[in-house]
């Protein structure tokens, strides 16, 4: 899931109605990722999971961004 990937050289370059459905998916894609996350915290808030459960969970749903915001906050600490 999640995964960035170019397509092949082949491919000629997607229509303008193509891209519009493209950002549409890609829309409702980051809205349900949103309510995933809310919904980890939510659990986690209320003891239902641990922080490690929360953190694996995020990192299932969002790769890497956990970890991004995690050293954008220490980075921005550090200064």
């Amino acid at each position: 899931m999640n995964q960035h990937t170019k397509p092949p050289a082949t491919v000629r370059a997607p229509s303008k109605d193509y891209t519009l459905a493209l950002i549409r998916v890609v829309s409702r894609r980051l809205k349900h990722i949103d309510e995933e996350v809310v919904s980890i915290g939510v659990a986690l808030s209320n003891g239902l999971i641990t922080a490690a459960k929360a953190r694996e969970l995020v990192d299932d749903i969002a790769p890497g961004c956990i970890d991004a915001v995690a050293l954008s906050i220490l980075e921005g600490a550090a200064e």
